[in-house]
């Protein structure tokens, strides 16, 4: 019996994170470099991309998003790019049979503003190609605006980035997701916000969220150099590709192409500052985001490389892609605790055995989160007991950097405070002096038995969570607080 991927529901964790990119509705947005000069570059002239910029050659072309400003202060702000828009997308929209694009004919279709607010703040985010042959995510610098055919995530976490870029997510996103013609598309709603992250109750240590974070920092690095799409300062780091190998397996291999040992020393992955591989002086402009990753399928495969697949292999060094996509995936299979799949009989059985686990898992976490636990991506930006609907005191509290301060770490409370702000800080203290998790019981002994203790705790420490400042971790049955 297969999967029950129709069980699957969408989880609160992943929720408000992803959205489509922007939707133009007008060809005279977009600028080439050289027009966007002609303009004077305004602040509104945005670098911008789309699928086909990310699979294949970059156009490196700009956008002018006026969003935000009505017409007039667009004419009295950049009179240029008014005239502009004036003579290049008023015409097209004036055609348009939707009232309101129309009207608003300066500004895209659909500027998508619950993305904006998804992404602002965010220093990089997450992208895949909507539809595309192979399932591809990579960081976008947040100065780029996104086209209507990728899907944007708003998360900044390369942990996060590597558990999206292994196979585990890839097998789940190829199953929930449609086709059109012969090419997958990641459905962002059921792909998505359906996936359950591995957590502490899977396996995941710290050890192995590091491990999981350099890795994907340093595929995602190792691709951008090759591609020369770094600036050139960036590629003068050099790197060895891994040399131990780990027995073949049927969940990420069609063949017996090893996987490299969950045991290599961890040294070697965890400096993302001497991370990817050195690249030649001057990029191959032939190779493209598609044409690495057809090579890398065939070698999974154990297909023979055509003549143009071997310029590929070597430009592009498929191989040392193939080594760190192996260990990532590996990676997070042990993230999920899940490390016996790598000895099932067949690719076939194991991803079936996979995909069934994983809508379990689905469900678990449904479950938990209609018990109010919530294992949120980014906990800041979608809890609703965000920070700044939280009590005063409690605010004022965690602005305290208690990790600079040695005399407030110095001093625990022997008694329970009177005040909020003393209650927060002395939970937070207790957390983090202790490297290990610890029940609601171990965490009161620090402060006595009194009453308020006892009925404020919990509360104290569901506050907490809520900002990120307090994990809930579920082991043998029992329910333990970290930092």
């Amino acid at each position: 019996m297969g999967a029950k991927l129709a069980d699957a529901q969408p989880l609160k964790a992943n929720q408000n994170l992803s959205n489509r990119g922007v939707q133009l509705f007008g060809a005279g947005f977009i600028l080439t470099p050289d027009e966007a000069a002609a303009l004077g570059n305004p602040a509104i002239v945005k670098d911008y991309c789309n699928g086909r910029d990310l699979t294949d050659t970059p156009r490196g072309v700009k956008v002018i998003d006026a969003f935000g400003l009505s017409a007039d202060q667009l004419r009295l702000q950049f009179p240029a790019t008014f005239q502009w828009l004036l003579e290049r997308v008023k015409p097209e929209r004036d055609q348009n049979n939707r009232a309101s694009y129309r009207d608003n004919w300066w500004f895209f279709g659909e500027p998508r503003k619950v993305l904006r607010q998804q992404l602002a703040n965010l220093p990089r985010y997450i992208a895949t190609v909507e539809t595309a042959k192979h399932r591809v995510f990579q960081f976008l610098d947040a100065s780029i605006l996104p086209d209507n055919r990728l899907v944007a995530i708003a998360l900044d976490d390369a942990f996060c980035l590597g558990v999206l870029s292994s196979h585990v997510h890839h097998v789940w996103a190829l199953a929930t997701g449609g086709t059109l013609e012969d090419r997958p598309v990641y459905t962002k709603s059921i792909c998505f916000e359906t996936f359950p992250f591995p957590s502490e109750d899977t396996g995941l240590t710290p050890a192995l969220r590091e491990k999981i974070s350099a890795l994907a920092e340093q595929i995602d690095q190792h691709r951008k150099r090759v591609l020369g799409l770094l600036p050139s300062t960036a590629s003068s780091h050099a790197h060895t590709a891994p040399a131990h190998h780990a027995p073949a397996n049927p969940l990420f291999q069609q063949d017996n192409q090893p996987l490299a040992l969950m045991n290599k020393a961890q040294a070697a992955i965890n400096s993302v500052s001497t991370m990817t591989t050195a690249s030649p002086a001057k990029p191959d402009k032939s190779l493209t985001l598609t044409g690495l990753y057809n090579v890398l399928q065939a070698l999974r495969v154990g297909r023979a490389l055509t003549a143009k697949e071997k310029h590929i292999h070597s430009a592009g060094l498929v191989g040392v892609l193939k080594t760190l996509h192996d260990e990532l995936d590996a990676a997070v299979l042990a993230a999920y605790g899940w490390g016996d799949l790598a000895h099932m009989p067949s690719p076939s059985q194991a991803k079936d055995e996979l995909l069934q686990r994983l809508v379990a898992m689905n469900q678990r976490r449904a479950l938990e989160e209609a018990n109010a636990q919530v294992r949120w991506l980014r906990p800041a930006f979608q809890n609703p007991l965000s920070k700044t609907e939280l009590p005063m005191q409690v605010q004022q509290a965690l602005e305290v950097d208690l990790a600079s301060n040695p005399a407030s770490r110095a001093k625990l409370p022997e008694s329970w405070p009177a005040t909020l702000p003393e209650q927060v800080k002395a939970v937070v203290q207790v957390l983090s002096r202790n490297p290990g998790a610890l029940t609601l019981a171990q965490i009161a002994a620090h402060f006595g038995t009194s009453a308020s203790l006892k009925k404020s705790l919990p509360t104290l420490l569901q506050t907490l969570e809520a900002l990120g400042r307090a994990h809930r971790v579920a082991a043998n049955g029992a329910e333990l607080w970290r930092a």
